[in-house]
C-alpha cells in the first residue's frame, strides 16, 4: 500500500497534538514582590500544575498566583516565649536567615506555635495562602488537533531582485539606562538610638511620631510605630539603644525617609 507524503505528515502532526501539552519549560524563580533584586522564595519547574492559574500582574512583565499552603518557615529563636508561642509582629523568614524572604508576620491570634526548638531559628508551619510573582509565562496548554491537517503543495514564486536605495551615514547614538535605587519594598535591620518627634521643624508624615537617630546623635530617619505590637509602653524605648524591623519608604535624603517598622526590640 503506498501513502502519499501528505498523508504521512499530517498523521504524524495528529499524534503530537492530540494530547494536551505544556509551552513552557525549564525552572521558574518565584518572588514575593514583582522585583528581581529581591531574593527569590521558591524555584518551580514550570509544568508546576499550580501556575496554570496566574494572571497578569500590575506590574508590566510579571504574573501572580496564589499559592495554597501551610509553608515550612522559620524565626529567630529569641523571639518566642516560654510555652514555644512566636512573639506578634515577628518577621517569619523562607530560611533560616535574616537575609531570606519575609512570608509575613506573626500574628497575635491565633499564636503562632513552633515546631522544633533549636538555638538560633525555630520553624512554624505558615499557613498561607501566599501571593508570589514570576517573570516567565505559565504553562499553557495546546488544544488538540480533532482532524488531520490536509497539506497543499505550494508553488514558490521566483524570487525579486531586491532594489536597495542607499542612505545617508547616520551615526548611532545609544542612551546610558538611567540608574534605579534598589527596591524600598525590602524589609531590613535598622540600628540606632529611638526618640520622641518633638521638633516641629521636622517635617514628615503625621503617623511618624518618632525619630531613629545615630549613636553619634545624628538624625537617620522618621518611624512609623503604628503596625509594631509591644509587649510594654513605647517610654520603655525611648531614649535607648534599638533594633528597628521595616521597610524605608523612599531613597532620597532626610526629611523624606521614614521607616515603617515591622518590630521593635532594645538592642
Amino acid at each position: 500500500m503506498n501513502l502519499r507524503p501528505s498523508f504521512l505528515l499530517a498523521t504524524a502532526f495528529g499524534l503530537l497534538f492530540s494530547a494536551t501539552s505544556f509551552a513552557a519549560t525549564g525552572d521558574i524563580a518565584l518572588y514575593l514582590t514583582p522585583d528581581t533584586t529581591t531574593p527569590a522564595f521558591l524555584q518551580v519547574p514550570a509544568s508546576d500544575a499550580r501556575l496554570v492559574t496566574a494572571q497578569a500582574a500590575s506590574t508590566a512583565g510579571w504574573q501572580t498566583v496564589s499559592l495554597p499552603g501551610p509553608f515550612t518557615a522559620y524565626v529567630q529563636s529569641n523571639y518566642t516565649h516560654k510555652d514555644l508561642t512566636v512573639i506578634p509582629g515577628t518577621p517569619i523568614h523562607a530560611a533560616a536567615n535574616s537575609s531570606s524572604p519575609v512570608l509575613g508576620l506573626a500574628p497575635q491570634n491565633p499564636p503562632l506555635s513552633i515546631g522544633t526548638p533549636e538555638i538560633d531559628w525555630s520553624d512554624v508551619s505558615y499557613p498561607g495562602p501566599l501571593t508570589v510573582y514570576f517573570q516567565k509565562s505559565a504553562p499553557v496548554a495546546t488544544p488538540a488537533v480533532v482532524a488531520p491537517a490536509v497539506v497543499t503543495p505550494v508553488t514558490a514564486a521566483p524570487a525579486q531582485p531586491a532594489v536597495v536605495t542607499a542612505q545617508p551615514l547616520v551615526a548611532t547614538v545609544t542612551a546610558t539606562p538611567a540608574i534605579t535605587a534598589p527596591s524600598a519594598a525590602v524589609p531590613q535591620y535598622y540600628y540606632g538610638v529611638l526618640k520622641l518627634r518633638t521638633n516641629p521643624t521636622i517635617n514628615g508624615p503625621i503617623n511618624a511620631q518618632y525619630l531613629l537617630y545615630s549613636e553619634k546623635g545624628a538624625l537617620v530617619a522618621l518611624v512609623d510605630l503604628n503596625n509594631v505590637v509591644l509587649g510594654g509602653p513605647v517610654a520603655d524605648y525611648l531614649g535607648k539603644s534599638v533594633k528597628l524591623y521595616g521597610t524605608a519608604n523612599s531613597k532620597d535624603n532626610l526629611p523624606s525617609i521614614v521607616i515603617y517598622a515591622q518590630m521593635l526590640q532594645l538592642n
